[in-house]
């Protein structure tokens, strides 16, 4: 799987930048077997929503991955670069595995 970060509004650190790939390198797993028709892409973009916000700035996290007949799109927002990141991973976590169930099938228990 291949990550591509990208940032709008404010400069991204290699160090929010290397976080970021830490958090979504982890969904590897959960795509691999999609793979067949070639690298999945997975674009993550980091923005700053507003500089004006009466609490501090509010930060979005964006992430697009396209898997066979779907694209999934998640957006969360947070009041740190590394909540957002956090929420939007675990959102598209889920989506992942809502898809997979759809597609292969839910898991069999022990008992079935």
């Amino acid at each position: 799987m291949k990550i591509i970060i990208e940032s709008d509004g404010m400069e991204l650190s290699e160090s929010v930048r290397a976080y970021a790939d830490k958090k979504f390198r982890v969904l590897e797993k959960f795509v691999t077997r999609f793979e067949k028709g070639g690298e999945i892409e997975l674009h993550v973009e980091i923005l700053k929503t507003t500089e004006h916000h009466r609490k501090g700035d509010i930060y979005q996290a964006n992430a697009n991955i396209r898997l066979p007949g779907k694209m999934l799109n998640v957006e969360e927002k947070g009041d740190n670069v590394h909540t957002a990141i956090d929420l939007a991973k675990d959102v598209l976590k889920m989506e992942i595995e809502k898809y997979k169930d759809k597609v292969v099938g839910p898991k069999r228990g022990k008992g079935n």
